[in-house]
Order: structure tokens, then C-alpha cells, then sequence
């Protein structure tokens, strides 16, 4: 009967052991998955960031221009295209995604402020016809 209460006895603490050392295990693995789970949100919003500008950015024909003198529209367009290739090099390079996340948003100002000065363009080039 001693070796039965040794060997239970035994038993109950390798159980509390184990189940201790799987608690621990558990809680690295939740700590570690809120670490990727931020770093794939920020990796997320750079890339999405990203495609939205390289969209605009290679938006250059159509009736946007419409209404623009040659030498504007053709300003206009290659501005486009040099940040789409801007696009393309920081999404190849080396930069961390909080780098490229912030690279990515001032490209978007950029073209923000070419939209501004094509609608500035068509209104005076209009003002100028009547």
C-alpha cells in the first residue's frame, strides 16, 4: 500500500509540473501571436496603402485630363508616372513596413496636390475660353 500513495503522490505532482509548465508555454504563445498579429496589421496597411496610391498614380489617360493644355497634361502625367515608379521601388526595397507605411502616405499627399492643381488647371483654362 506505501508504493501505491508514493507512486499517486507522484503522479499529482508531475500533473501540477506539467500543467504549470503548459500554462507557461500557452501565455509565450499568446504573447507572441499579439506581437505578429500588430506586425501583420501594420504590413496590412502599408501594402493596402500602397496599391491604393500605385492605382491613382497609374491613372494617367482618359478624361481626366480633358480640358488641359498639352504641355500641363503631359507635366501632369509624368508626375503620375515617376510616383508609380516610386511605388514600385519602395515596394521592392529593404525599408520596414512602418517605413514604407509612411513613404506610402506621403506619395498620397503628392498626389493629392497634382489633383488639386489639374482641377486649378481646367478652371483657369476655362476662365481663359469664356
Amino acid at each position: 500500500m506505501e508504493n501505491v500513495s508514493i507512486g499517486i503522490s507522484s503522479i499529482i505532482v508531475a500533473a501540477f509540473i506539467f500543467y504549470f509548465v503548459i500554462k507557461g508555454a500557452v501565455k509565450k504563445a499568446l504573447i507572441e501571436v499579439k506581437a505578429n498579429e500588430q506586425e501583420l496589421i501594420l504590413k496590412y496597411r502599408a501594402d493596402e496603402m500602397g496599391d491604393k496610391v500605385a492605382l491613382k498614380a497609374g491613372f494617367t489617360d482618359g478624361d481626366y485630363f480633358k480640358g488641359i493644355a498639352k504641355e500641363a497634361k503631359e507635366s501632369f502625367q509624368k508626375e503620375r508616372r515617376d510616383i508609380s515608379e516610386q511605388c514600385s521601388a519602395i515596394y521592392l526595397s529593404n525599408k520596414t513596413d512602418e517605413e514604407k507605411y509612411a513613404t506610402y502616405r506621403e506619395l498620397w499627399q503628392q498626389l493629392v496636390e497634382i489633383d488639386q492643381r489639374v482641377a486649378g488647371q481646367k478652371e483657369l483654362e476655362e476662365d481663359v475660353k469664356k
